[in-house]
């Protein structure tokens, strides 16, 4: 009987290792399987964030040549002299070489014109400056944040009646020394 039950526990042994391999088998299957669909889904999940950050730069590309587009629109046509008006100039100086007066009158151009350009630079300055303020917004939040903390706190201390009778003091010496400096520069000049 006791080789009998040597051979059952022989073989229950033998099944049930047989048994352990199968299920680690199984089971390193199921962990491989899972290591796949988790980088299957990465891999998803990264190529529609590729797709979504070349749609995103796709329509910010759009915007920008729409918003250049509506500046370009919206700027006006700065006047630019008109080549018969300088072949005119020309042929004015050399056909009239006694009359000196005519050349400095045609070469002149009118006031208006050179203000309106000047204008129309200095708004397009302002727009170009705003827009990119806004754009240095869009991509630093905390540098609008910073200078909202700067400009408070810069109110708060100027509110404080000793710091505005400081600061009084501060300027009124720099303007004096301002002053004796200007005043001594006189007098050498008067040497």
């Amino acid at each position: 009987m006791s080789e009998v039950l040597d051979d059952e526990r022989k073989e229950a042994f033998l099944q049930a290792l047989h048994g352990l391999k199968e299920e680690t088998e199984a089971q390193g299957r199921r962990e491989q399987e899972l290591q796949k669909a988790q980088q299957a889904a990465l891999a998803k999940k990264l190529e529609e964030e590729r797709k979504a950050r070349e749609e995103a730069e796709k329509r910010e590309a759009e915007e920008e040549q729409q918003r250049r587009r509506r500046e370009e629109e919206k700027r006006p046509a700065t006047p630019k002299p008109s080549r018969n008006s300088a072949d005119h100039r020309r042929t004015g100086s050399i056909s009239h070489p006694h009359t000196r007066s005519s050349p400095k009158k045609s070469l002149s151009k009118p006031p208006s014109r050179s203000f309106n350009t000047l204008v129309y630079s200095l708004l397009d300055n302002v727009q170009q400056l705003l827009l990119g303020t806004a754009q240095s917004i869009r991509t630093n939040p905390m540098a609008l944040i910073r200078v909202l903390l700067f400009m408070l706190v810069f109110l708060m201390t100027v509110g404080r009646e000793d710091v505005r009778v400081r600061l009084r003091q501060m300027i009124a010496r720099a303007w004096s020394k301002i002053k004796g400096t200007i005043g001594m520069g006189v007098k050498v000049s008067y040497i």
